[in-house]
């Protein structure tokens, strides 16, 4: 089975939008798409990892690494593969 994770929710909103798109519901029992949060605890056999982040209103002076920030968090994010 894949996972798919990624720290932000309206990132892996669209990544499931687009399966679903794609692929309609068959998807659905071969890959599993959600945050790194909700991923916590679980294991797949093989993790994509997406961290594509963008925000238009953001100067150079507010930019941040956000969940980055948070070591334990990018430690779930590159454990959950088998």
């Amino acid at each position: 089975m894949i996972g798919c994770v990624s720290p932000y929710k309206k990132q892996t909103a669209l990544i499931n939008e687009q399966l679903r798109n794609k692929y309609r519901d068959k998807y659905r029992n071969s890959i599993s798409v959600n945050t790194v949060d909700a991923f916590q605890g679980q294991e797949k056999d093989v993790i994509i990892l997406s961290t594509v982040r963008a925000s238009p209103n953001i100067t150079d002076e507010q930019t941040s690494i956000g969940f980055l920030n948070d070591i334990r968090r990018i430690n779930v994010a590159i454990t959950r593969s088998k």
